[in-house]
This record gives C-alpha cells, structure tokens and sequence, in this order.
C-alpha cells in the first residue's frame, strides 16, 4: 500500500517488482529469478546464481547453448582452478564425470 494513498499499490510481495500499477513477477523479466526489484534480479532459483551481468546463471556455467539459458554449453573454472565438466545429457556442470552412465 502506499503510505499516502491507502487505494494505491506501490509494494510488492517478495518475488514481485512494481512496474504500471502492477506487481510482476520477477521471472517475467529476468529468467529464474527468484527475487528483485525493477532493474535488478538480486536472487535466482536453486541451481543458478546471479552473475555480473545481473542475469541468473547456472552454477558454474560459461556458456550457453542459445539464449533461453536450458542448457550450458561450457563450464567455468572457479576460483580454485577446479575445471567444471559439463554433463552432455542434462546440460548441466557438474565437479567431477560420473563413470556409471
């Protein structure tokens, strides 16, 4: 509610952002963010973490195979200078390659 007028909403939910009268979520303008606010996802999902660009990412992901983010590419090497292997069948990084499948 806005402090000055009870008729009007200008707060939203977690989850949520402000924009023309309404309370969007925050997944329709940055994909697998959890929370933000109009310019900035601050929180993604499981799985994915904001990076500099202000986007979610998955964990450990370099690069995508296209734009809608289902399915890394390349995986990074963290801080460790631990390689991240890239799972080809779920497009996911994983730490190390599991030799069962």
């Amino acid at each position: 509610m806005n402090l000055y007028d009870n008729t009007i909403c200008d707060l939203c939910e977690d989850g949520r952002f402000f924009e023309n009268g309404q309370c969007k979520l925050c997944s329709t303008r940055f994909e697998y963010c959890e929370t933000c606010d109009a310019d900035t996802c601050l929180t993604c999902i499981d799985r994915f973490i904001v990076k500099d660009d202000g986007l979610c990412w998955e964990n450990h992901c370099a690069e995508y195979r296209d734009e809608w983010r289902d399915f890394c590419h390349s995986c990074e090497i963290d801080e460790d200078g631990h390689q991240w292997m890239l799972d080809e069948n779920t497009g996911n990084c994983v730490f190390e390659c599991n030799e069962d499948r």
